[in-house]
């Protein structure tokens, strides 16, 4: 999240080549496990799928900021082309998953 020129450049294989054979994906998906692993710690009563998929959607709502900083400028007045900004987005995202996805999602339901 400091280094969005990082981030993209990684990233520049799978978005524009569809190429999901590359060093970061792997890496990518180790980090994924790993923090599936750590989240499992902590709501073990949620199955491995439903965990996946609030990584999923955890990691998809973090990385719109970084890909498109300026994106919703207009709408909401906020840009994220400063760090300090999106790490207290991304901040915001996961204490509302800890605080009401993990433990009150009864309803959460994978996708098939």
């Amino acid at each position: 999240i400091k280094f969005q020129g990082i981030t993209l450049a990684h990233l520049y294989e799978p978005l524009i080549n569809n190429n999901y054979d590359n060093q970061f994906v792997m890496k990518f998906n180790k980090l994924m496990k790993s923090l599936q692993n750590l989240i499992a710690q902590i709501i073990p009563h949620r199955s491995e799928k439903e965990i996946n998929l609030i990584l999923i959607q955890i990691i998809s709502s973090a990385m719109m900021p970084v890909l498109l900083p300026e994106m919703f400028r207009d709408f909401a007045g906020i840009s994220f082309s400063e760090g300090k900004t999106r790490r207290k987005y991304i901040e915001q995202i996961i204490r509302c998953c800890i605080n009401n996805g993990f433990q009150e999602a009864s309803d959460l339901s994978p996708i098939q």
